[in-house]
């Protein structure tokens, strides 16, 4: 069906005319759609054929030849059109391409009724269904039904990003608590291990991974609120002696992370102590300050100077000419007075010994109590 083919018959004589005729064998052979001319047969129909050649000149008899021919159906294509849709729609309009028509032909000269079957319906899993295609009929055309493929490919999922995220200098974006979603799971694009930044609002990108796989994970951009770290800053003890300078301060620092030191802070560390030289034996607050940060909440601790006695710097020399009588304790002798301090023996109670020099310690006690007893 559909083809044009030549054919060739040999007369004598050459110059005879000659006439064709076909007829079908049947009824429903449908000569008229057989064409013959120019030495060609063109196939307009399906069936079986009788062509008869008849051939006349002056001085023969007229002759005719009779071909029995069969015009056999053309193939015909018909392929379901591959779709693609998004996790969720409804199944699209199916459609055909057609491979194959002659003489003009076009879908409307087929019989019955294209119809499709695929198995898939709305809310079905990502993945192929097969597409395929039925119903038509032809006289004409032997059809081949091919099938296509429905892509159902994930859909988008909507959602917002969380808020109210915080975490505190130093974290890592492991530490930072992220909502719990009935829908599915949030988690970081990055590695947990990267930190959280500088004190402020830091943004970072949050992945929402649907427990329902039809749809793809979704990118949001959250912004993590980080408030500052603490630290403390310890003013050291320090302990000198009566009548020395004030020592060089300095502190401890307690609450340091990503690596800072105290390089990483601004302002001045001073230092405040009401303690001057020559100033009493005793304890005197140290109080540091004057460090910021963007990154810290810096706590000033105070320190405790101590001032101890300092030995006495002057020359103590025992007193001579002490006399006492056999059976008197050391608090019957009478010891000299001096301007600096006062002697007193280290234990009055002693009794003075035998007749004879007996040696015993005194105690020189400086006048300024700055300074530690001398024995």
């Amino acid at each position: 069906y559909g083809d044009t083919k030549p054919f060739e018959i040999e007369v004598v004589p050459a110059d005879a005319t000659l006439t064709y005729k076909v007829t079908g064998k049947t009824p429903l052979d449908q000569s008229t759609a057989i064409k013959v001319e120019n030495g060609k047969i063109t196939a307009g129909a399906v069936g079986n054929f009788i062509l008869t050649v008849t051939a006349t000149a002056d001085g023969y008899n007229q002759k005719e030849v009779t071909v029995e021919f069969t015009v056999g159906k053309a193939a015909l294509t018909v392929t379901a059109d591959d779709k693609t849709i998004t996790y969720g729609d409804a199944a699209p309009v199916y459609t055909a391409t057609y491979s194959g028509f002659v003489n003009g032909d076009d879908k409307d000269d087929l019989g019955g009724t294209l119809t499709f079957e695929c198995t898939y319906a709305a809310g079905y899993d990502v993945g192929e269904y097969d597409i395929t295609p039925s119903g038509l009929t032809s006289k004409n055309y032997d059809i081949s039904f091919v099938k296509g493929t429905l892509t159902v490919n994930n859909g988008d999922y909507e959602i917002e990003a969380p808020t109210g995220l915080t975490a505190t200098y130093g974290d890592t974006l492991a530490d930072v608590t992220l909502p719990a979603n009935d829908d599915g799971t949030w988690s970081w694009k990055v590695e947990g291990t990267t930190s959280v930044g500088n004190a402020g609002g830091n943004s970072f990108t949050l992945v929402f991974t649907p427990n329902d796989t039809g749809y793809n994970p979704v990118e949001v951009e959250a912004t993590v609120t980080v408030g500052k770290a603490a630290l403390t800053v310890t003013a050291d003890d320090k302990t000198i002696a009566y009548g020395d300078a004030a020592p060089a301060f300095t502190v401890t620092y307690d609450g340091f992370v990503n690596g800072d030191d105290e390089g990483d802070l601004g302002g001045t560390l001073a230092f405040a102590c009401d303690y001057e030289k020559g100033d009493d034996v005793g304890t005197y607050p140290i109080t540091p300050s004057g460090l910021t940060s963007d990154n810290y909440n810096i706590t000033f601790v105070p320190g405790t100077l101590t001032v101890g006695k300092a030995n006495y710097p002057g020359t103590v020399t025992p007193p001579t000419g002490l006399t006492a009588t056999y059976g008197d304790t050391l608090a019957d002798v009478t010891l000299p007075e001096n301007p600096n301090g006062v002697w007193s023996w280290k234990d009055a109670t002693t009794s003075v010994g035998n007749a004879g020099e007996n040696s015993f310690t005194l105690v020189f006690t400086p006048n300024d109590t700055g300074y530690n007893p001398v024995e």
